[in-house]
């Protein structure tokens, strides 16, 4: 059975610490994600369409189950060659900040082991499946569901190339201060590089 998170209480949820937290998390997302608005709007769309289903809000016979599936047959091996094929780094990028994780984690396992995925990029994955979580169990086979374990795998991938300085690039803006400033965050426990600790680019954080 898989670990219960305990929910935050109205109480909690209303606390002005913990709300403007939430609200620095947000502001970094945003502008994490506005890299992707860098590309042209016709790839945006298409990388919107393999990662988040954009194409059915387009799809004129959703009554005929048929041509649906075939139609997702087409884009699920769209998404497969864009895995195949994508080199540059910005693609990536937008692809992790769009694409939807009840498909599974293996396409951003893959992003994460990519050589041309930023540093930012990977910085904002990590801190966004919540590694605290995870860090209670020791190994991988320990997590007891197997979405769960693929998180691990992910998230240990992007702390052995952080750990290794193994990113060609830095660009694409994270600053993971507002998850650092958790109460539950046991850096000790974590062990992480200080590169995983401090903004990307150095130079962005705290810049609005």
């Amino acid at each position: 059975m898989a670990k219960k998170v305990r929910k935050k209480t109205k109480q909690e949820m209303a606390d002005p610490v913990f709300r403007k937290r939430v609200s620095s998390q947000s502001e970094v997302l945003l502008r994490a994600y506005a890299e992707c608005e860098k590309l042209s709007p016709s790839r945006l769309q298409f990388i919107y369409d393999l990662t988040g289903g954009g194409w059915i809000s387009r799809f004129e016979n959703l009554d005929d189950d048929a041509a649906f599936e075939k139609e997702s047959r087409r884009w699920t091996k769209l998404r497969r060659e864009f895995l195949n094929t994508v080199e540059k780094p910005r693609e990536i990028h937008c692809f992790t900040c769009l694409y939807n994780a009840d498909e599974g984690i293996k396409p951003l396992i893959r992003m994460m082991k990519h050589p041309s995925c930023d540093a930012g990029s990977a910085l904002r994955m990590f801190w966004v499946y919540d590694p605290v979580y995870y860090s209670d169990y020791r190994t991988i086979s320990e997590c007891p569901d197997n979405e769960g374990q693929d998180v691990m795998r992910m998230l240990r991938a992007i702390k052995r190339r952080f750990k290794q300085s193994d990113f060609k690039t830095r660009k694409f803006y994270f600053d993971p201060e507002p998850w650092l400033q958790a109460d539950h965050v046991d850096l000790e426990a974590l062990q992480l590089p200080d590169a995983m600790l401090t903004a990307i680019p150095k130079s962005s954080r705290g810049v609005k």
